[in-house]
């Protein structure tokens, strides 16, 4: 989430405030890439949890449509990325 406001620091309104769509958008961006392309797990293996809810939303998306393996946040189908948007935005 740091990182997602960092890369938006730039992107404020006249009153320095940020929207949380566009904050929410750059996360879902973020998180996607570090576990689908990179392979990046972001729950410790050790904890009493397999994965975050947002990787249960990304497995389900990839169960559904095996295309979206491994493939950039910038590839996929806009259609894609409002679905997957819409349900981080749920969680965060």
């Amino acid at each position: 989430m740091i990182k997602s406001i960092l890369d938006n620091l730039f992107n404020v309104g006249e009153d320095f405030k940020l929207d949380f769509n566009t904050l929410s958008k750059t996360f879902a961006n973020i998180y996607w890439n570090l576990v689908v392309k990179y392979k990046l797990p972001q729950i410790i293996p050790n904890s009493q949890f397999n994965k975050s809810k947002i990787e249960k939303i990304i497995d389900e998306m990839i169960e559904t449509n095996i295309k979206l393996d491994n493939i950039d946040y910038e590839v996929l189908k806009n259609e894609d990325k409002i679905k997957y948007e819409n349900n981080v935005l749920k969680i965060i």
